[in-house]
């Protein structure tokens, strides 16, 4: 219904989000033509109608996101691996491009409500087209006849990780099945929905999150449902398919750590690391490189504290140390520093992490006070995140977080029309035109 509103109104610019936030869960390749799209249908439709400038408020993510990217523009002025440098530039473009969108504006009937279905939609399909394809390269490995029955083991890695989710790294899909959990539970555009059809949205995102196979996304998802159920905890039938969710969940989370070697090998790791007194410096597990690769960008950031070793030359940097340590598995595969904070650090000093605070805690904070639930929850998914995860080093980090904090901006300017992410309006017009 939504989608085919926004082509009978044929405006650009719903057409051209609605596209973006398809191609984000579902065709990763084709977010680059569409973005540019996007830009090109809020430029002509700014021009088009001779409206003012729009000023973001400093309470939300955009001026900072603007500040970051052009810190990096000028980390290069001490960077020598320059061909590096132009490409991390180039990867987060769009967290200068949104804030000048929204510095453009969008028409007054922009509507960012149904991009946010369209999006949970998305998710829904990409869910079932890698359930479908995992289950069909499972049925192909068990039935093939040119040689021996592969182990429980190799079946099971087609199914959960990587190869549930081949187009898509698992953690930042994780991220996305789990923002879209939050729009179906507390998204404005979801109230009028049956109760039946939302429950079963939600399933099938949350089967999508386990099968992806992402510790944080486990551990964020079930936060997530255990705060449902703390709001809605006067709701006597969100107490009961709530409780009865989470029951099934843990459950069916006991007999796969019991009976699925791969499931149990990935919680394992994380279990182990209480045992542990450090990690092998040849490990190759996820976890243990974590906590190898997070030595080393330590390192970095006492030897270099206050502007860091350039925006190009943070991967050799920490490939070095990698050498130096003997950390083989994490020189192997050409690590960055698992997290957004340490790798920034390390490539521009104090004030990159700084910044990453500032565009992502001030708005959570903002959307906390206000009461805006969804906000919250996807501020609060990209800031914990960004702890175990360099997501605004990969286009799949970089444009989510740009996309949606674009959106959560204008959606405010709905006030009560929309409401589906906030509130209040914090995009001042200039007074000059």
């Amino acid at each position: 219904m939504y989608m085919r509103d926004m082509l009978r109104k044929r405006e650009a610019e719903d057409v051209a989000a609605a596209a973006v936030a398809v191609a984000i869960p579902l065709w990763p390749a084709a977010v680059p033509v569409l973005l540019i799209a996007l830009v090109l249908a809020v430029a002509w439709g700014h021009f088009r109608s001779g409206a003012g400038l729009c000023h973001p408020s400093w309470s939300t993510s955009l001026p900072w996101m603007a500040g970051f990217y052009i810190l990096h523009v000028i980390g290069l002025g001490w960077s020598s691996n320059m061909d590096l440098g132009m490409f991390d530039l180039q990867v987060k473009l769009p967290l200068l491009v949104f804030p000048v969108l929204l510095w453009l504006g969008a028409r007054s009937s922009f509507d960012p409500a149904p991009v946010s279905v369209t999006f949970v939609r998305a998710c829904v399909l990409a869910v079932v087209v890698d359930l479908v394809r995992s289950t069909w390269t499972i049925g192909s490995m068990a039935l093939a006849r040119n040689g021996p029955l592969p182990s429980a083991y190799t079946l099971s890695k087609a199914l959960f990780g990587e190869g549930f989710s081949p187009h898509l790294h698992p953690s930042y899909f994780a991220m996305y099945l789990t923002f879209a959990l939050g729009l179906v539970a507390f998204g404005t555009a979801f109230r009028g929905w049956g109760g039946r059809t939302r429950w079963g949205l939600a399933l099938v995102l949350v089967i999508g999150v386990v099968l992806s196979a992402s510790k944080a996304g486990w551990i964020l998802a079930l936060a997530l449902g255990v705060g449902v159920l703390i709001v809605h905890r006067n709701e006597r039938r969100w107490r009961r398919w709530g409780g009865l969710a989470i029951i099934a969940g843990g459950l069916v989370s006991a007999l796969s750590y019991a009976r699925v070697e791969f499931v149990h090998e990935r919680i394992a790791q994380v279990l182990g690391t209480v045992h542990e007194a450090g990690p092998d410096p040849h490990a190759s597990n996820s976890t243990d490189l974590r906590r190898l690769v997070w030595q080393a960008a330590e390192q970095l950031v006492r030897a270099h504290p206050i502007i860091g070793v350039g925006t190009g030359d943070v991967k050799d940097a920490l490939q070095q140390v990698y050498v130096e340590r003997d950390y083989t598995g994490a020189a192997e595969r050409h690590l960055n520093a698992h997290s957004q904070y340490l790798n920034s650090w390390v490539a521009l000093g104090l004030a990159a992490p700084l910044l990453l605070l500032f565009s992502c805690w001030i708005p959570l904070i903002v959307a906390f006070r206000r009461r805006e639930s969804v906000a919250g929850i996807f501020f609060l998914l990209n800031g914990l995140n960004w702890t175990v995860e360099a997501m605004l080093e990969v286009q799949a980090g970089v444009v989510f977080f740009a996309f949606f904090s674009w959106l959560l901006v204008l959606d405010r300017s709905h006030g009560d029309r929309s409401a589906n992410f906030a509130a209040h309006d914090p995009v001042q017009p200039s007074p000059h035109r």
